[in-house]
């Protein structure tokens, strides 16, 4: 049905301290505009007996939309902290690194794109393509997966098939494009391909991407779990920011495994097969022109170019984070030995500050008792070290030390949850696009949530529906 959809989840600690997300329902849309979302949030939480004072934090996709919701929102309650989905986030910081950078980037993805559209036109294309394989990679061989444009980080998978099997995949076009038994179309169309893949510059982007994607990969996974912090998902981006900084001195590296994968790739890059044009100069102008050949072209047009992409989308996100992160620094660094009492005291009190209606002035000295307290702990994480005041019945004790890490904890770093639950709507398709809201919301609860559905018991229910539903009339 053309209808949108918005989902809700809410994000809480329960009494044991571990993060729970729930989802609560699909609300449909009529209007996109910020107040009338933040109206259907609003009326959203009333009807569930909520008070929107006592959220602390929310969380969206990185749609123009959200700023006005948030906004509204925030306005109601100021202390309903905004923190941008870091998965969303990940993934453009990939999509902007390419639209953004340079056209030999551009090139490699488009070429990734056209070999997965010409093999899985057919199913002897795609055939051929196996049949150059050993039977031992056979179990384990990667094939072409199609780009997608919503998942950035399912680039890895395609550009690992590409990769681990360039040869292999190039050798199959070769074959294609000389198999007289196909279109002239067909033919050209593989000798086309072929000979993009045997230009150097693509063989060095697929060993490239292949490094850079795997990580964003793995990254974006653990960004997608329900019980992520702040703390960690900071922690996670900073360490993909130093990791493709690292690579900027790799470009020799690159090189020399291109060469040695890829033996039938040109050892050449295109500009030294080019005839190299040199303006025309006055006479006056003595100034010699730069002219940029080879390795040193590529080098400082196309990977650095890509790299500096790269580590500016990344500082670009990370800064969305800097202020809440700052706020919150004095929890996660008890453990620490660099830093002193009186810096993590002063960072305490900026927190207080922050959130008065939660925190008095005695958070900084329980603060301070909690952290000997739990001195022994191998673990000190927010979340482990809420579920060790929670274990021990400590929250009258150290009240502040409770409420802080709620709240840390609850802030929701990612919505990929909310997303999640939109696999649900496939249960109104066309055969039954008039289905109601209520039957919608009940039938996509039941999967959301069955692991809470195991645990509770139907017995009354199925007795209560039996005698209800009972046709036979009972006997006197």
């Amino acid at each position: 049905s053309h209808v949108d959809q918005l989902t809700f989840i809410f994000r809480f600690v329960n009494s044991g301290g571990q993060i729970v997300e729930r989802f609560i329902g699909f609300e449909p849309l009529e209007n996109h505009t910020g107040a009338s979302l933040a109206d259907f949030v609003l009326v959203m939480a009333n009807n569930l007996g909520l008070d929107i004072l006592n959220c602390r934090g929310q969380s969206y996709d990185n749609a123009s939309k959200i700023n006005g919701l948030q906004a509204h929102l925030t306005r109601v309650n100021p202390l309903t902290h905004y923190v941008p989905c870091a998965a969303h986030s990940l993934n453009l910081v990939g999509v902007n690194s390419i639209n953004n950078s340079c056209l030999n980037a551009i090139n490699f993805f488009c070429l990734l794109q056209s070999l997965y559209a010409f093999c899985s036109v057919s199913t002897y294309r795609w055939k051929r393509l196996f049949s150059n394989a050993d039977s031992v990679d056979k179990q384990t061989l990667l094939t072409l997966k199609s780009l997608s444009d919503t998942r950035w980080s399912s680039h890895a998978d395609s550009t690992k098939a590409l990769c681990k099997n360039y040869d292999r995949i190039r050798q199959a076009l070769e074959d294609l494009s000389k198999n007289m038994n196909q279109s002239p179309d067909t033919q050209l169309e593989a000798a086309s391909l072929q000979s993009k893949m045997e230009q150097l510059e693509m063989a060095f982007l697929a060993q490239f991407w292949d490094t850079v994607l795997q990580q964003l990969k793995m990254t974006s996974i653990q960004l997608q779990k329900m019980d992520i912090n702040l703390s960690t998902a900071v922690h996670l981006l900073r360490s993909l920011e130093s990791f493709v900084a690292v690579l900027r001195d790799q470009f020799e590296n690159f090189e020399y495994a291109t060469k040695n994968t890829c033996k039938a790739v040109s050892q050449k890059y295109q500009s030294d097969l080019c005839c190299t044009r040199k303006r025309k100069q006055f006479v006056e102008s003595r100034e010699p022109e730069t002219l940029l050949e080879g390795s040193q072209k590529f080098c400082i047009e196309t990977f650095y170019v890509i790299i500096d992409k790269l580590l500016a989308c990344l500082h670009h996100r990370l800064d969305a984070y800097k202020m809440l992160y700052d706020h919150f620094r004095g929890l996660f660094e008890l453990s620490s030995l660099d830093v002193t009492n009186i810096i993590i005291c002063k960072r305490v009190a900026e927190l207080a500050a922050v959130y008065p209606q939660d925190l008095d002035q005695n958070f900084p000295d329980e603060l301070m008792q909690f952290q000997h307290f739990v001195q022994d702990e191998p673990d000190k994480s927010p979340t482990k070290l809420l579920q060790v005041l929670r274990h021990n019945g400590l929250q009258s004790t150290f009240p502040n030390v409770d409420i802080a890490l709620r709240i840390f904890l609850t802030l929701p770093v990612t919505n990929c949850e909310g997303e999640h639950t939109f696999s649900k709507m496939a249960r109104k398709n066309e055969l039954r696009s008039t289905m109601h809201q209520r039957h919608l919301n009940a039938l996509s609860l039941m999967p959301v949530e069955s692991e809470l559905g195991r645990q509770m018991d139907f017995d009354d229910l199925i007795c209560d529906f039996s005698s209800l539903k009972a046709r036979k009339k009972p006997t006197v």
